[in-house]
Order: C-alpha cells, then structure tokens, then sequence
C-alpha cells in the first residue's frame, strides 16, 4: 500500500483526517478499533458488498459519485442500523 497516505482536513474544532490511496479500504476496522468507536456511518458510492466490516455496528446510506451525493442530511434522521458482511 505504498500509494496510501492521511491527509488533514482542517475545518477547525471539527477537522478529522481522510486515509486515501489505493486499498485503504482494509485499513477500516483497525482504524475503527483505534478510535474505540462501537458505530459508524460508512458513506460510498460503491455498493455495500463492497465495503469491508468495520467490525462494529454500520450505517451505509446509499450515495451517488460526488461530494454533493454524500450529504449526510437526507439520512441524519430514521436510518436503520446495519452490519455489513465482510
């Protein structure tokens, strides 16, 4: 995964960092387990079989390509809770 990096974002008391490079997908469930986060949202364009098992419960709303199609607010509110099958 040489390709693979952590870039900042910096929004100020809300910043977070964003793992981009080809295969970083596998890094999620240490990642998550790092964090000692026992829920996530995992927001993809993708199909959800595609997407690797956080290992805690998951949120996958359904997206479309573009960071207008990955809003969180249309699912901010009565989403079900699923996990996905790695």
């Amino acid at each position: 995964m040489d390709s693979a990096r952590r870039v900042a974002v910096d929004l100020g008391n809300r910043s977070y960092f964003v793992h981009v490079g080809s295969g970083v997908r596998h890094l999620l469930a240490g990642i998550v387990a790092g964090l000692g986060a026992q829920r996530v949202g995992l927001v993809s364009a993708r199909p959800a079989k595609w997407l690797p098992d956080p290992d805690v419960e998951s949120v996958v709303p359904a997206a479309r390509d573009g960071e207008t199609g990955k809003a969180l607010r249309p699912w901010s509110s009565g989403v079900a809770s699923s996990r996905i099958s790695g």
